[in-house]
């Protein structure tokens, strides 16, 4: 009986697993809305904002679940969702309509057009900042700091000139332009200003006349505060509520927009410009934005990437998707289209998670009754690949404060085994690409087994170093010494390891102390290396902290102070074990201590090197 029942226990719950998973490929939109609300109770998702067409039509455009948990009341078809920097589409077509009327070109120099916006850049005078490398995330300027997200003050909407001045920290060249992707934010801040001072007017009125208002968006907006009941209430991965707050960075992610507007304006895509017979932008317009072609991986034969507010990606779908993604507190939208198959979605949720699941869902559902051949491979030019082989460091940080984890962690090993093409990334499997003919560059193009679509290119710097560029958007990598990189391991983790074996010692020291076998003067000396361990517990309290709120980290806070104290707290322990740990050996100490402490003491310097050199000690958050 006890066998039965549990048998009996075990089917139910498979049963009730199985109703919980969608189950295979959706074949019709009545499946695909059941299967993402399946998702969506998974993911404990209130609500989503969704329009798909397929066939050149639109075949659902409203909501599912609800907009606001407290009233239960439904999303429908306008309903308002925060749309983060789907945003940058729309401000790209601004510029390009600029670009159009001869206001200026693409080709133009930043600085020139406005010279009081202040940035460094030093690689001028032969290599500027042009306006094509603001709308492509190729200027090679660092994205926000953690202060400079949210407005706080709720009403206040300040100028763009303002952000900008405020904010131009962020604004430094870190590599010569229209070399590498690197996401960032502020860059789009300089195009809206751009649009504003030769538009004659601010950003959003511009882009609602130009763009939104032909393209027939009546409701999608830009406002920073809500206003009516038309909007989504987002919440957070806990369910709570988010406060609507103003970001300074506007033109990189303050749009606003529902269903029924988002299929018009994938309709517009699809259409190449066309909107009720009415030509609203050249389709030149649109190939332009559509085109990765502004890094050299791209202008090595890349097929995929970031072209002017506008995604290329999808390798192992038989139909890539153009578009973008979004994603602002208590929100995540993403919408994509392919024009040559007449089917294209957009989708957001008002929990800010579970995006990337529903995403497949729906590609899935639209890609179905596609088939296309994967490209030719040709057999690898060996002697060729040779001069590429070796170890890869990722040169592209989206944050220039979190880059020294990319350079330890983000690496690729490159080698040739048996006429094969290997790539290894750090803690994972190797996998081979294989050779494909490069139609439209002279790097050497590389498809993974599952690709569609060329997803990997070798190619030299003018300098002729080697790199490895990838699908995965920024993937830019340029070869190294592995020696270097291993060093580095080796030094952060040994260090690591010996701070908390330090914490273990320090407990036995300090049963000692109570015990008074061990003076007190000499627990706290002994004790000082364990304060790193402390330390660097107060600077990941204090980012962690600092993530979760980013709408306090404008101001001195909690998490502040403890990011800020905890790199102070590690350089001052630095400081006392060398001297203590030097102290140990002129004082005659047991040899076995004296060497234990000294390595404890060189410890705590390599770690106080790696804080100091990725720009955390001493950090105030609220001002960087």
């Amino acid at each position: 009986m006890k066998h039965a029942f549990e048998l009996t226990v075990a089917l139910v719950f498979s049963v009730l697993v199985a109703k919980a998973q969608p189950s295979g490929t959706p074949l019709t939109p009545r499946q695909l809305t059941d299967s993402l609300e399946l998702l969506m109770d998974r993911s404990d998702i209130p609500g989503i904002m969704l329009t798909i067409v397929k066939d050149d039509s639109t075949i659902f455009s409203g909501g599912l679940g609800v907009k606001d948990k407290g009233t239960n009341s439904q999303v429908d078809g306008s309903t308002l969702f925060r749309l983060g920097s789907i945003t940058k589409s729309f401000v790209a077509l601004g510029v390009l309509r600029l670009v159009e009327e001869g206001k200026f070109s693409l080709e133009d120099e930043v600085k020139a057009l406005v010279p009081e916006i202040d940035f460094e850049n030093s690689f001028e005078p032969e290599h500027p900042v042009r306006v094509k490398h603001l709308l492509s995330h190729t200027a090679g300027f660092d994205d926000m700091h953690l202060n400079e997200v949210y407005n706080t003050s709720d009403t206040v909407v300040y100028p763009l000139r303002k952000v900008l001045e405020q904010h131009k920290k962020t604004l430094k060249v870190r590599w010569q332009p229209g070399t590498r992707y690197a996401y960032s934010n502020p860059g789009w801040t300089v195009a809206g200003y751009l649009i504003e001072k030769y538009a004659e007017q601010p950003y959003d009125e511009f882009i609602t006349e130009t763009v939104l208002s032909p393209i027939g968006m009546k409701t999608s907006n830009f406002k920073s505060v809500p206003e009516g009941q038309a909007y989504s209430k987002g919440y957070d991965g806990t369910g709570n509520e988010v406060p609507f707050l103003p970001i300074y960075h506007r033109p990189a992610g303050a749009f606003n927009s529902n269903a029924n507007d988002m299929a018009r304006f994938l309709s517009f895509w699809i259409n190449r410009g066309m909107v009720d017979s009415a030509q609203v932008f050249p389709s030149k317009v649109l190939d332009l934005m559509e085109a990765p072609v502004y890094t050299i991986a791209n202008q090595a034969g890349l097929p995929v990437g970031y072209g002017l507010g506008n995604y290329t990606f999808d390798t192992q779908l038989p139909a890539s998707f153009h578009g973008h993604d979004g994603g602002i507190d208590g929100f995540s939208s993403s919408y994509g289209y392919n024009s040559q198959y007449g089917i294209g979605y957009a989708i957001s949720n008002n929990a800010g998670k579970g995006m990337g699941d529903l995403v497949n869902l729906i590609k899935q559902f639209l890609v179905q009754d596609i088939s296309v051949a994967r490209p030719a491979t040709q057999a690898l030019d060996v002697e060729a690949m040779k001069q590429y082989e070796g170890y890869y460091l990722f040169k592209a940080s989206r944050n220039q404060i979190f880059a020294f984890i990319d350079r330890i962690f983000s690496t690729c090993e490159v080698t040739i085994d048996n006429d094969t093409l290997y790539l290894k990334q750090f803690m994972k499997d190797r996998f081979p690409v294989l050779p494909v003919a490069n139609q439209g560059g002279e790097g050497y193009l590389f498809a993974g087994l599952k690709d569609y679509v060329p997803s990997h290119v070798f190619v030299p710097t003018d300098k002729g170093e080697p790199v490895l560029a990838t699908a995965v958007v920024g993937n830019y990598l340029e070869r190294v010494k592995y020696s270097s990189v291993l060093t580095k391991r080796v030094l952060l983790v040994v260090s690591l390891v010996m701070l908390v074996s330090s914490c273990f010692a320090t407990l036995v020291w300090l049963i000692f102390a109570i015990r008074k076998s061990l003076a007190w003067q000499e627990f706290f000396r002994r004790m000082v290396p364990s304060l790193v361990v402390v330390g660097l517990i107060m600077i990941t309290t204090g980012l962690f902290g600092t993530i979760i709120k980013l709408s306090e980290a404008g101001e001195p806070n909690v998490n502040g102070w403890l990011i800020y104290l905890g790199g102070w707290i590690i350089l001052f322990s630095a400081f006392l074990s060398t001297r203590f740990g030097i102290m140990n050996f002129k004082l005659g100490e047991k040899k076995a201590f004296s060497v234990y402490y000294i390595l404890l003491a060189f410890s705590c310097v390599i770690v106080t090197l790696f804080l100091y050199d990725a720009g955390w000690m001493g950090l105030k958050v609220w001002e960087y």
